[in-house]
């Protein structure tokens, strides 16, 4: 059986399905962590953007799903991303660096 890890690297090696620009940004991402969390609990997210919304609730949903996959969130304003990780029904997130100024905009990355 595959450990938890290579599955994950075995999906971020693949190009992602999707991306999607979000205009959402944080200074920390702990902020998205804490939405994911009132997510699980609520099951829905409810912030000032119609659009945002939309994009976090189907985002969060699909995390909730039984696929393996990464969703790889990018703040324009940060030096690294955060990966949000499922595999085999188990969860993790992953801060990892990204290099300074890689994009202007910030997106969520689709991997599965």
């Amino acid at each position: 059986m595959k450990t938890f890890l290579s599955i994950i690297k075995k999906i971020i090696m693949e190009p992602s399905k999707q991306i999607i620009d979000i205009s959402l940004q944080v200074d920390s991402y702990s902020k998205v962590v804490d939405l994911w969390k009132k997510y699980k609990k609520t099951r829905n997210i409810n912030m000032n953007n119609t659009e945002e919304n939309y994009i976090l609730n189907n985002l969060f949903d699909f995390h909730f799903s039984e696929i393996n996959h990464v969703l790889l969130y990018y703040s324009c304003n940060l030096d690294h991303c955060l990966m949000m990780c499922k595999a085999n029904n188990k969860y993790i997130n992953i801060s990892a660096p990204i290099q300074k100024n890689f994009s202007k905009k910030n997106f969520v990355a689709v991997y599965c």
